[in-house]
């Protein structure tokens, strides 16, 4: 079952290294924190807090990964990984993004749009530069098959939408 978000202040913490552009009190400001892949947050927590209440996964998700995590949530991001057993994501969202953004969606733009369809209160994120630094966790940037030029136009579009109300960079 997924999480409960609805009315809820979310903070989307995204994969890119520019999180650490400063410090921040995160865990005690937001009743939702959402986090991508393997960016376990221990010895970071300045920047990006140490709760974990939703994990996206478009990776394997092993039993240490869900111990460093200590999520109430797991919910799988990519096709690949989908199990009948767990919270997957909708398959209708993954082709409508495939659709918009002609290109296989990251789990980043994958929560996102996840997110604002919960009827959340509102939406905060951060570690979000569409590749401009490399990931955080990996310090790689990995392209792959995803088009980051379509994911931030989309992203910058819904942000415009709410005048930036409810989706913004904290």
């Amino acid at each position: 079952m997924y999480y409960d978000f609805k009315h809820k202040n979310i903070l989307l913490i995204g994969s890119a290294s520019s999180v650490f552009d400063r410090e921040r009190d995160i865990d005690s400001k937001y009743d939702v924190i959402v986090r991508l892949n393997r960016g376990v947050p221990t010895g970071k927590e300045k920047f990006i807090g140490s709760r974990t209440d939703v994990l996206f996964l478009s990776c394997n998700i092993t039993e240490e990964m869900l111990r460093e995590f200590n999520s109430d949530c797991v919910i799988l991001a990519s096709p690949k990984r989908w199990d009948a057993d767990k919270n997957n994501f909708p398959i209708t969202y993954w082709s409508t993004l495939f659709y918009l953004l002609n290109a296989r969606p990251s789990t980043g733009i994958m929560a996102f749009y996840f997110l604002i369809h919960m009827h959340i209160k509102s939406l905060g994120f951060i570690g979000f530069d569409f590749m401009n630094t490399p990931s955080w966790y990996t310090n790689v940037s990995r392209v792959g098959p995803h088009n980051y030029d379509a994911e931030c136009a989309y992203f910058n579009f819904m942000i415009k939408e709410t005048n930036g109300k409810i989706y913004r960079a904290i």
